[in-house]
């Protein structure tokens, strides 16, 4: 089916842009260049600045590689902080599993987003909806067959990684956020996967955390969270904002693993979230050109249709602890809803009684940091 898939692909290429085969060029031709994409220098891990293009490629991938390297972690520690999780019942599940239906991929094609930068094979959403009638059996037979042999096509796991400025020192790599883009199979059967998990997260994740779980906004935790300073502005009331280092790129594969066993996710299911993340391969792009691959060994892809889910579904267990932590005095809403940490995927805000209970809250941050590789970022954490 992979070369039946590729055959076809390559029957299709009048479809693609005229262009020079260059798959810099075939990446990137359709974006706009601007100025604070450009990196004139960036200092290496010794402090100096580095100004060759080539120099700098290197710098970059080297630290990006490192930071995606695999997390040691403590299998005890995983399995103590994992030991109060409350499996579901395997019914809420049901939906998960099951082949992949022709309909569910036509589905995700026809909502695509067009005008959107492609991975490396150069081929953009518009292709797909092109021609989606010919495409969507291809690709439905291309992701059964990868599921039942737990593999796929090399270029399913190739990304191209981007580099974002946030602030500050523009020589500081620290100050540049990383997105991962995908070819658009990959997010074709990333969006499909999301789809079935998005149906079961309202059941486990905790009501507190209002990112990716449908019904849920943003808006609600900062009404609750203005709420409760009115109310308790004349008491000794603690607000603590946590800041993670890296969140999203440091959570451990083999923890969020155990995360999804512990909440009773079926096996094949959590087979293909690891069919998507096992063999990542990454080539980071520096001023328009491709550093040579590495593997992504550790955290969700920012980029991929599913990296909040999976990110969501790692720290719940962490906002659980804290809420139902009978030391941790939070905020009492109706006169029986404890609230004691609200989030939105990693900007987590505690709320306690008093600075005396301060403790508590660090000794289970400490062992979630154990658990799954997470870093708290102590200078920007906020009280």
């Amino acid at each position: 089916v992979c070369f039946k898939l590729q055959q076809f692909m390559g029957e299709t290429q009048v479809h693609r842009r005229r262009g020079p085969p260059d798959p810099d060029y075939m990446i990137f031709n359709n974006q706009k260049k601007s100025q604070n994409d450009f990196i004139v220098s960036i200092k290496d891990k010794h402090g100096k600045s580095v100004f060759k293009e080539e120099g700098k490629r290197q710098v970059i991938r080297d630290y990006c590689s490192e930071m995606f390297s695999s997390i040691v972690t403590n299998s005890d520690a995983i399995n103590n902080f994992l030991s109060e999780v409350e499996p579901l019942d395997s019914v809420i599940y049901e939906t998960l599993i099951g082949k992949i239906k022709r309909e569910e991929v036509e589905s995700v094609i026809n909502q695509l987003s067009t005008d959107k930068t492609p991975g490396l094979d150069g081929l953009p959403s518009e292709f797909y909806k092109i021609v989606s009638k010919e495409l969507s059996e291809l690709l439905t037979e291309y992701f059964n067959e990868g599921i039942e042999r737990k593999t796929m096509g090399k270029s399913f796991y190739e990304g191209v990684m981007c580099l974002l400025y946030k602030k500050g020192d523009r020589e500081d790599i620290n100050n540049y956020r990383q997105l991962t883009i995908m070819d658009v199979d990959y997010k074709i059967f990333a969006k499909i996967i999301m789809s079935r998990l998005e149906d079961v997260l309202d059941s486990i994740i905790e009501k507190e955390q209002t990112c990716a779980i449908k019904g849920r906004l943003m808006w609600d935790n900062l009404s609750m969270l203005r709420e409760i300073i009115y109310n308790g502005k004349d008491s000794e009331l603690c607000i603590l904002r946590l800041d993670q280092r890296r969140a999203f790129d440091s959570v451990s594969h083999s923890y969020l693993w155990k995360v999804m066993k512990a909440y009773n996710f079926p096996d094949q299911f959590i087979s293909i979230i690891q069919l998507i993340y096992k063999k990542s391969l990454v080539q980071v792009k520096v001023n328009g050109k491709l550093s040579s691959p590495f593997s992504a060994e550790c955290g969700v892809k920012q980029g991929c249709p599913l990296s909040a889910a999976l990110y969501v579904l790692a720290i719940n267990p962490l906002l659980k602890r804290i809420n139902d932590d009978k030391r941790i005095k939070g905020y009492v809403l109706d006169k029986s809803h404890k609230i004691a940490a609200l989030a939105y995927a990693d900007d987590v805000t505690v709320i306690i009684r008093n600075q005396n209970l301060l403790s508590s809250v660090m000794e289970i941050l400490h062992r979630y940091e154990q658990a799954s590789g997470a870093k708290l970022n102590h200078d920007k954490t906020e009280g």
